[in-house]
């Protein structure tokens, strides 16, 4: 190689080694916060959901990690790290969920907590041992033990605590009589569970005929649609036995409350979630929730579904904050209501206790997320005792 060949290749060394120092490289700081975000939302994201519960993140630096408070789920039993995302505060989530909303603990403050009143729950295996709602448990029975569903459920305990809480329910001194129906929980036919249901619901309404009046069950929270299990039964004498345990219960002054009251034929519409850290209260602080907005009827009822605290079944004393509920977390909550009703209104009925709710219900219109929407009958449970303790 000549002279000069050198010279050239020497020079482009030289200029090589020159722009490696000049372009700026990665500190390994951002490249760790990189990689530590990378984990950290491979760990956690589920179904669009950022599911924090009962993970430890101690080993993960949150701080310039951005959690989204709108699709944030975690528990009490969530680790979390010594350096944490700025604005974001659990325990501020948790107190705030915890309350029922829209002034419910008002009632609670005037001894309107549903006084014995009795509760019938039809769902999947409950922690029995929870302290949100151990003590109002009167009965339980599991069904289709076959399946062997004994441990605990998520939803099951969801909906206990929703309904007769201590601290997040809408009926904390009701009676709960509850039957763990294993079908729930799964792969089943409708005829299967139109025959289990019928056996479910004339079970409590043979231990209804032994209470005293002030005591008796009032109503039945069911959280999924009968209706689909009726549409999709195939042997009629199924759908007969189905019929007929409602029709009894209807004569024995129960009401059952299935997911149907949300449908085209039903009184209940567009869900409502609150916004995250603001009180629960103020109806002005809720918004429709974005799973039922596209298929919702505003001029129906709407109750509160979503941004709750509940009881989490991973421990008696151990909680969760989820962001997106269902139909099946209104049932429960509406089911609670009525059992407030029927304490102040012995003579309490579901038609009466439709036209309180829309007579005292109040409207909002606003915008969330750059989107305007309209809510024509947001449910005020105080406003609705209130009527009934004065007429």
């Amino acid at each position: 190689m000549n002279m000069n060949k050198k010279l050239l290749l020497l020079c482009a060394i030289v200029i090589c080694l020159g722009l490696i120092c000049i372009i700026p490289q990665p500190s390994p700081s951002k490249a760790d916060n990189y990689h530590q975000s990378k984990q950290f939302y491979t760990l956690t994201i589920n179904n669009n959901q950022l599911d924090l519960s009962n993970k430890n993140l101690t080993a993960f630096d949150l701080e310039k990690i951005i959690i989204d408070t709108s699709i944030v789920n975690f528990s009490t039993n969530t680790l979390w790290p010594t350096k944490m995302p700025i604005g974001f505060d659990p325990k501020a989530l948790l107190s705030s969920g915890m309350n029922p909303g829209l002034n419910i603990r008002n009632l609670h403050d005037l001894g309107i907590k549903g006084g014995g009143v009795g509760i019938g729950i039809i769902d999947q295996a409950l922690l029995l041992t929870h302290n949100e709602f151990s003590d109002q448990i009167k009965y339980y029975e599991t069904t289709n033990s076959r399946y062997s569903d004994s441990e605990a459920d998520y939803h099951g305990t969801v909906v206990a605590s929703i309904a007769v809480g201590n601290n997040d329910g809408v009926a904390p001194e009701a009676n709960l009589y509850y039957i763990n129906d294993a079908l729930f929980n799964h792969g089943y036919t409708y005829d299967e569970i139109a025959c289990s249901l019928s056996n479910d619901i004339s079970k409590l309404i043979e231990i209804n005929k032994d209470l005293s009046d002030s005591e008796k069950i009032r109503v039945i929270s069911i959280s999924l649609s009968l209706r689909t299990v009726k549409e999709n039964c195939l042997d009629k004498q199924n759908l007969e036995l189905l019929d007929a345990a409602i029709t009894k219960a209807e004569a024995a002054d129960i009401v059952v409350l299935t997911t149907d009251i949300f449908d085209e034929y039903g009184d209940f519409g567009t869900p409502i979630k609150k916004l995250p850290y603001t009180d629960a209260d103020d109806y002005q602080n809720y918004f429709p929730s974005r799973t039922f907005y596209n298929r919702s009827i505003v001029e129906k009822i709407s109750v509160p579904i979503e941004g709750k605290t509940v009881a989490y079944y991973q421990g008696d004393n151990e909680y969760q904050y989820v962001n997106n509920g269902g139909l099946s977390w209104a049932v429960p909550y509406i089911a609670g209501l009525y059992v407030l009703c029927c304490e102040v209104d012995p003579f309490m009925n579901y038609e009466k206790f439709i036209d309180v709710i829309e007579m005292t219900s109040l409207s909002l219109s606003s915008s969330y997320d750059n989107q305007l929407f309209r809510l024509d009958k947001i449910i005020q449970p105080e406003q609705v005792i209130l009527y009934l303790l004065s007429h």
